[in-house]
């Protein structure tokens, strides 16, 4: 009786298989057409149809001239910079905070842990206008530190990670 019972739920298991590696191969095939579509060098700005996975005449002429006409390297080493300070600014204000608010005994602690709480309830794309007006306001808007600011003070989900 168990032999059986062990057969189906392989069998079972078989059919999952493939049903999830036909869905992995329809998740992924984009990606790899978007990969290979990079990699061919069109005449014109429409793709080919039908679509094809192995470009016909490989070359680098697309990556060429993205560095040629936008300074991508530029944008690249600014998305570094940036990154990199906000996530160390964003570790040190978070590993601050949550030591104070896990261990500290003061008064208006749990208001604070409220104000914080509720701050993550509302949706991040309804504070971009605020956080722009003030960045504006004080000078900021063409800066690095107008980038960091709102990401670093904003980010009350790291106190809980």
């Amino acid at each position: 009786m168990e032999d059986k019972l062990n057969i189906r739920f392989k069998k079972i298991h078989f059919f999952y298989y493939i049903i999830l590696s036909i869905i992995c191969l329809l998740i992924i095939l984009p990606f790899i057409w978007l990969v290979s579509t990079s990699f061919d060098r069109l005449d014109t700005y429409s793709l080919p149809y039908p679509p094809r996975l192995l470009p016909r005449n490989p070359s680098l002429f697309n990556y060429q001239m993205a560095v040629s006409n936008v300074p991508i390297i530029r944008y690249l080493i600014n998305t570094i910079i940036i990154v990199l300070i906000s996530l160390i600014l964003n570790i040190f204000v978070a590993t601050l905070s949550g030591f104070c608010l896990s261990k500290g005994k003061f008064p208006g602690k749990n208001i604070i842990l409220i104000f914080i709480l509720s701050s993550m309830m509302v949706p991040y794309e309804s504070k971009l206008m605020p956080m722009y007006n003030i960045i504006k306001s004080i000078g900021l808007s063409n800066n690095f530190l107008g980038v960091l600011l709102p990401g670093v003070m904003t980010n009350a989900i790291y106190l809980f990670l």
